[in-house]
């Protein structure tokens, strides 16, 4: 496996090839009958059935990834807040990053640490304000790092403010970031850039 210090990006440019990135966590988690769990979409089954999230990273490697995606998708602070149970958000995170890196250990290959939006990726508007999507953010990509991910795939953002404030939070600490976006038919973010 790359070690920790290995950027996949200079690792790209010196194979000469793109990487190849997994695919959807949650669409194989539902063919394999698992069901939403409401705010945390389908992250709990983290903690309820690992085996199951495991074995879809293995999959995925054995398939030919170069990068398998945390099952973090949900695993943001105001996700796990909004669900209601008690779930300690900075363990569930450790959790899910430690079932990737097992699954890819003696693979050469990275582990993102996935990062959604705060809110609903399909929100045009917002409800919460912008200090606790900072918050948000900075919590859940601080525990991404901190658990053993190679950089962050921040996914399917689809307000401008909230990339500017990744985007700086991750290049002022040093974070190798991805940003995936979500645009509407015009291809204009939802915030209307």
């Amino acid at each position: 496996m790359f070690g920790k210090n290995i950027n996949p990006f200079v690792i790209s440019r010196r194979t000469g090839r793109p990487l190849i990135l997994d695919g959807a966590m949650g669409s194989m988690l539902q063919q394999s009958g698992i069901k939403s769990s409401g705010s945390m979409w389908m992250s709990k089954v983290n903690l309820d059935n690992p085996e199951i999230v495991y074995k879809i990273h293995r999959e995925y490697i054995s398939a030919g990834a170069d990068i398998i995606t945390t099952n973090t998708f949900r695993t943001n602070p105001l996700a796990v807040e909004n669900f209601g149970a008690r779930i300690n958000q900075k363990n569930l995170v450790k959790e899910s990053v430690k079932l990737a890196l097992s699954a890819a250990a003696g693979h050469d290959v990275f582990v993102a640490g996935s990062n959604p939006p705060a809110e609903d990726c399909y929100q045009a508007v917002r409800k919460t304000s912008l200090k606790i999507i900072k918050d948000n953010h900075y919590k859940h990509i601080e525990y991404l790092m901190e658990s053993g991910s190679h950089f962050i795939l921040n996914e399917t953002q689809s307000h401008f403010d909230e990339i500017k404030i990744i985007s700086m939070f991750c290049s002022k600490n040093n974070i190798p970031f991805v940003m995936s976006l979500f645009t509407d038919e015009d291809l204009k973010l939802l915030s209307g850039e």
